[in-house]
């Protein structure tokens, strides 16, 4: 097989691989938003959808390998920026009302409503659910918030019921006491073009960087990644946006999609909007921000090869919110000196030789990077 015709079939190949990968892609999650609509903290939770409004389970410790104890359910009013929460113990498990402020809702570790506080109608309110004596069923709660992006932690303390008795006191929490929560009414849209990445990958030891601009007014959240990369890189170690590790978990050369299982909240893999303010030139600057995707490899982050490419696709969340980056190998053209002295040596006659002038043979000693059309 001649090297024109390996050029040519790895050229399809690729070709084909990315339009794959265009075709294949699909939202494969969605933010951690909650239900948009009001509540009214009164004690009766007969307006709640326990299907619709379920937001997550509560642990026992707020660990994930133990029981539920509880269930959280939540609402959002854009309207008034107020969260709105319902918290219900499982069944053979009672709420500890007798117990003061164990029961609150924190948002980045402040807290924002506790048991302590009263139900007059303005938020903060907070309301037990079929109290009898010291014991409830559940809870509701609201508080005022601003749309955007946060970490959630809902906590309570309950007892098991064992038989008539209760025997064993214990702490519902979320999972790991910290989850994540989007509030967006509509305020983080993120469209094709607000997400520019650059034209170029950096190559640095076992490190493939890739800047990737925010030029929208919201923030942008990485939904999803696509890679491929050249298979003496090794495994794929850890990925990192703007140094904060987002993802942690090995993956074998030499593609892999990233929608799941990322390190962190929610906030480390946002990339945020500029900061806006001044004029001119320096508004427009300001206007966008730019953080940088981190690939870590095993080995040395080599170069691509005609059938091993580098290649990054990034999702947001978003109708059409991405941009991507490929780098290849280019074939490099041979010069007519370079057939005249492989004439000379080859025997071959030299009319042949520049009526192959214009054929390109593989060198792979030259590289290009080609930005996708969008």
């Amino acid at each position: 097989m001649s090297k024109l015709f390996r050029v040519m079939v790895a050229a399809g190949l690729i070709a084909v691989m990315l339009t794959a990968w265009n075709v294949a892609s699909v939202w494969a999650a969605t933010p951690p938003e909650p239900i948009y609509g009001t509540a009214d903290v009164d004690g009766d939770y007969g307006e709640w959808n326990l299907s619709n409004d379920f937001f997550a389970n509560m642990y026992q410790g707020g660990d994930p390998n133990k029981d539920i104890l509880s269930k959280l359910y939540l609402r959002y009013d854009c309207s008034t920026e107020t969260l709105y929460a319902l918290v219900r113990a499982e069944d053979d498990v009672d709420i500890e009302a007798f117990k003061s402020e164990e029961h609150w809702i924190r948002i980045d570790e402040n807290k924002k409503v506790d048991d302590t506080d009263g139900d007059d109608g303005t938020p903060p309110d907070f309301a037990w659910i079929a109290r009898s004596g010291d014991y409830a069923q559940g809870w509701e709660a609201s508080a005022p918030l601003a749309p955007g992006i946060y970490t959630l932690n809902v906590h309570t303390q309950v007892y098991e019921r064992i038989g008539e008795k209760h025997e064993d006191d214990q702490t519902s929490a979320v999972k790991n006491r910290a989850i994540d929560l989007l509030i967006n009414c509509g305020q983080l849209t993120c469209e094709r073009g607000d997400m520019v990445g650059a034209a170029t990958l950096v190559r640095t030891g076992k490190t493939v960087s890739w800047d990737i601009t925010n030029t929208s007014s919201h923030p942008l959240i990485i939904e999803s990644i696509e890679l491929n990369w050249p298979s003496g890189n090794g495994k794929l170690i850890t990925v990192k946006l703007d140094g904060i590790t987002i993802f942690n978990q090995e993956r074998d050369p030499t593609s892999t999609k990233i929608d799941s299982g990322w390190t962190g909240s929610l906030a480390d893999r946002t990339i945020e909007a500029g900061t806006g303010g001044g004029g001119g030139l320096w508004a427009l600057a300001a206007a966008s921000n730019t953080e940088t995707l981190e690939l870590v490899f095993q080995n040395q982050a080599g170069d691509p090869t005609l059938t091993e490419p580098y290649f990054i696709a990034v999702w947001c969340f978003g109708e059409g919110c991405y941009d991507e980056v490929g780098e290849e190998a280019k074939p490099t053209a041979v010069t007519l000196s370079t057939f005249a002295a492989r004439s000379s040596a080859g025997g071959l006659a030299s009319p042949l030789w520049l009526g192959l002038a214009g054929l390109t043979l593989a060198a792979g000693s030259l590289f290009w990077v080609k930005r996708r059309a969008r």
